[in-house]
């Protein structure tokens, strides 16, 4: 009983948060993108697997890229910090410790939400507060995600209802946003 409220709540809170933001929605090509921030929840090895072919497809177009790692609890997270080698500078592990009842900001944290991005890609496909926050509150001209989820924070959903894995919207991800064409300012 006392969740269903604290998530009204920390809703209600997250939703007044957002609308103050004064945010310009930036379409942009996948050939294009020099920025990119990506969220992901970790739930298994495979998920993280299919995380790092992603970057190193970012890598390989010389997208300069930051990552959050996001898991329920520290412990779930232990395994894959020990094993991040190659990206490591480039990653945040987050847990609901860290983001808190209002979604309390730790340090990392509020850097990677306050630094502008061309695109936020949101790999997360459950719904969870700390999902809704990161996705609201990003500092991002163009915030893309799934339609599993019942987020409103993307700028474009992609619907993957029959192939829920992160290594199928990234690569939807990366075929919708090689089709965008944006309008010329």
């Amino acid at each position: 009983m006392f969740n269903i409220y604290k998530n009204k709540i920390r809703y209600y809170w997250l939703g007044m948060k957002v609308r103050r933001i004064d945010r310009q929605i930036k379409v942009v090509n996948f050939n294009k993108i020099k920025t990119a921030k990506i969220f992901s929840r970790i739930n298994k090895a495979e998920d993280y697997n299919s995380l790092l072919e992603f970057l190193n497809l970012l890598n390989t177009k010389n997208i300069k890229f930051s990552v959050v790692c996001y898991s329920e609890n520290k412990e779930e997270l232990s395994g894959f910090i020990r094993s991040v080698d190659l990206f490591s500078k480039d990653f945040i592990f987050v847990s609901d410790q860290d983001i808190g009842f209002f979604g309390k900001k730790e340090n990392d944290l509020a850097n990677y939400l306050a630094e502008f991005c061309d695109v936020f890609i949101d790999l997360c496909m459950e719904d969870s507060f700390a999902a809704d926050y990161i996705a609201g509150l990003i500092n991002a001209g163009f915030k893309v995600g799934s339609f599993t989820r019942k987020s409103k924070f993307h700028d474009l959903f992609i619907d993957i209802k029959n192939n829920r894995d992160i290594k199928y919207l990234s690569q939807q991800i990366e075929h919708y946003l090689t089709m965008i064409k944006p309008a010329k300012t």
